[in-house]
């Protein structure tokens, strides 16, 4: 009974996160349904956020995502305080130091797919992903 409702939750979830996937005549997986969240963020603080691959519509984290990322931090003039390469495989981001000057960061992936943690396989999202956040 508990190995049937466990396969039964499993498979719901499974198919939530793969509702927006479209496979092309190449046999490459794609979703231009894909973007990234902030979900925490304490940057100005201790400069840290916590970052994730989520669904547009559902505004939810696609957990088993990930993707290269760049960040750049700005103040208020627009002068870059901060930048920083990331390999996405963790959803936190730690600077070396606080930002309390930071007006704006900038995330933009390296490539313009995203990565199934557990397939191993890539999504292809037509564009890197991008996002603008403001403190």
């Amino acid at each position: 009974m508990k190995s049937s409702f466990f396969f039964g939750a499993l498979l719901a979830l499974c198919s939530l996160s793969a509702g927006a996937q479209t496979r092309g005549e190449d046999g490459k997986w794609f979703d231009s349904n894909l973007t990234f969240q902030v979900s925490e963020e304490t940057v100005r603080e201790d400069g840290a956020f916590t970052l994730c691959v989520a669904q547009k519509k559902e505004k939810r984290c696609v957990e088993n995502l990930f993707t290269p990322f760049v960040v750049r931090v700005y103040n208020a003039s627009g002068k870059e305080i901060w930048n920083g390469q990331y390999t996405g495989m963790v959803p936190f981001v730690v600077f070396q130091k606080a930002l309390p000057d930071a007006a704006k960061m900038e995330i933009v992936s390296q490539k313009n797919f995203v990565i199934n943690v557990l397939s191993g396989t890539r999504i292809y999202t037509g564009a890197p992903l991008r996002m603008t956040h403001t403190f």
